[in-house]
């Protein structure tokens, strides 16, 4: 009778779509009550945010809510489009209330 919650967050330096289905795959199999997902992004001030900063990877402005759903960083693994697709559709692709994946 507990009821879970599975906090996600997507866009961490690295990720590729292979880990993002591993992810949803994950949360398939635990089937939360309630599934929050967010685009990482770095605090300023943070060792992740001086290394994103120094190695050119962040190609926006941190922004001023941790809940904008923009990614900052230009990673080569994940490309922001299918970072936003992964985003956008993540809650329904868990559930499997949509039917294939569809292209970005």
């Amino acid at each position: 009778g507990i009821r879970s919650v599975a906090f996600n967050m997507v866009g961490i330096p690295g990720e590729t779509e292979e880990s993002l289905q591993a992810t949803i795959a994950l949360n398939r199999r635990i089937r939360p009550d309630w599934l929050l997902v967010s685009i990482f992004t770095p605090f300023p001030g943070t060792k992740l945010a001086e290394i994103a900063r120094r190695d050119g990877t962040v190609s926006a402005a941190f922004p001023e809510s941790y809940y904008d759903a923009q990614p900052v960083f230009d990673q080569p693994s994940l490309s922001k489009e299918r970072l936003l697709y992964y985003y956008e559709h993540f809650v329904d692709m868990v559930y499997q209330k949509t039917r294939g994946e569809k292209k970005a």
